[in-house]
């Protein structure tokens, strides 16, 4: 018995361990291994594009399309696609739902008509009427009996009421005001603390690697562009030319001095790993001069 319950135990641990290697190495694979994307798109009168993201040897792969306006999504594991199944249950609780609601806007519509017809009957003219109207003539005399004293008081209340209001309106007004020179003191004073200062340099410059890893590794653009002014289309190309440069001559630009045309083709290629992000999210959360502008910033909250 004692034997019998060591072996479970022992296949238990064997689980046990097993499910915590395949943790790890899936955490390891999602850190290390990167996704890779891709961007390709088009205009040739109409615009297309497609973008991938693939990882693990594409085992695991997102494809998300644009074409003649419309948008296409797919998912693929192991070059499987993998699609969404509409619910019948959902439509039939919709109609029945909608169905419910026109049953009690039906009940609603002949209460309602109910309602009508009643106060027609109540108010149908009859042998009464000049009773009504007696009535309708007393009520009004008595309206106009309103004296003038009381129609003073009720205007000096309504003035009254719209000074305190005004006086309320400049206070909160005022109070407003000294918030935000406070905000700005307070600002100004964070701004010039040699601390923060050191914090922010450092985010930034995070920032700017997170960037450069993003950033494609490969870049391809080809256009072809054209006006029927050539001095237009030389203006164009001069404003390019400044941003030529960047593109370390991966955009090559064709003009076309004949015709207007707009022509393009673009491939785009990059990586990206989970790493560098829990890298760089490490480095700015246990820096003590970031933890201080954070602990600064709530306190002023």
């Amino acid at each position: 018995m004692f034997h019998i319950l060591l072996l479970i135990i022992k296949i238990i641990g064997i689980v046990l361990l097993s499910l915590l290697v395949l943790l790890l190495v899936l955490i390891f694979l999602i850190l290390f291994v990167p996704f890779r994307y891709r961007v390709q798109s088009s205009y040739h009168s109409k615009l297309k594009g497609i973008v991938k993201v693939t990882w693990l040897l594409h085992m695991i792969s997102l494809t998300i399309s644009y074409a003649d306006g419309k948008v296409d999504k797919k998912i693929r594991f192991f070059g499987i696609p993998i699609r969404k199944m509409k619910k019948k249950t959902h439509v039939q609780r919709t109609n029945n739902k909608h169905k419910h609601v026109a049953v009690r806007n039906d009940d609603k519509t002949i209460n309602t008509d109910r309602a009508i017809k009643e106060t027609k009957l109540a108010f149908s003219p009859d042998e009464n009427d000049a009773d009504f109207d007696e009535k309708i003539q007393n009520e009004t005399v008595q309206e106009e009996k309103i004296s003038f004293r009381k129609k003073l008081v009720i205007f000096f209340k309504m003035l009254f009421n719209r000074v305190k209001n005004f006086k309320y309106t400049l206070d909160k007004m005022y109070d407003k005001l000294v918030s935000i020179k406070n905000d700005i003191d307070f600002y100004i004073e964070f701004l010039q603390d040699e601390h923060n200062i050191e914090a922010m340099k450092l985010c930034f410059e995070q920032a700017c690697v997170m960037l450069k890893h993003v950033k494609p590794r490969k870049v391809c653009i080809a256009i072809i562009l054209g006006t029927e002014d050539p001095a237009t289309l030389g203006s164009i190309l001069a404003i390019l030319g400044i941003i030529y440069p960047f593109f370390h001559g991966d955009l090559h630009i064709t003009p076309d001095f004949e015709q207007s045309i707009f022509d393009m083709d673009a491939d785009i290629r990059g990586h990206i790993t989970m790493f560098v992000f829990l890298r760089v999210a490490w480095i700015i959360y246990f820096n003590k001069n970031f933890k201080r502008m954070i602990s600064t910033l709530k306190g002023r909250q």
